[in-house]
């Protein structure tokens, strides 16, 4: 089902998906950045402790709202949650409230490399009651994607797009 901004409503199927495994995606979506995934890959793995900045933890760069990531060198604090850096598989993870991890991973694409953002319900406990937090989830995985593209073009004058 579609709203009328085009954007995917909440499917029953990323709700049934909410009370299964942790290792599937709720919500998946997409961006291309015109650029190598070597230099995509890095902006995701460019994490350290402190201020998020545009050489710092991209992602997470807001002009509006400062963030500060402690710990590392694979995961840090945030003031709402925690982030993982997979450096070896080139991906960033931001993990918020007490279910959602928001995965972004970078792979080939032909006009460069095709950002993914997957969303899993990792609930250590009460898994079945994620399924009532899902609605109008889908959108704000699209917005998620929307400020990371704008981000990285930001930082790093790359073109950038959502693809789906």
């Amino acid at each position: 089902m579609t709203s009328a901004q085009g954007r995917k409503k909440t499917s029953l199927r990323a709700i049934r998906r909410s009370f299964g495994s942790s290792s599937k995606p709720m919500y998946e979506t997409s961006g291309i950045v015109e650029a190598s995934v070597d230099a995509v890959r890095a902006l995701l793995t460019n994490v350290s402790e402190g201020e998020a900045s545009k050489r710092n933890a991209v992602l997470l760069n807001d002009p509006a709202q400062k963030v500060t990531l402690k710990g590392g060198p694979d995961r840090f604090s945030l003031p709402y949650g925690a982030a993982e850096v997979n450096r070896s598989r080139g991906s960033f993870a931001e993990m918020g409230n007490w279910w959602y991890k928001g995965v972004f991973t970078a792979e080939p694409h032909a006009k460069g490399t095709r950002l993914l953002l997957q969303v899993y319900n990792h609930a250590p406990k009460f898994r079945v009651f994620v399924w009532m937090t899902q609605f109008g989830l889908a959108d704000v995985a699209v917005d998620a994607m929307d400020k990371a593209l704008k981000r990285i073009t930001a930082a790093t004058g790359y073109k950038t797009h959502r693809e789906r």
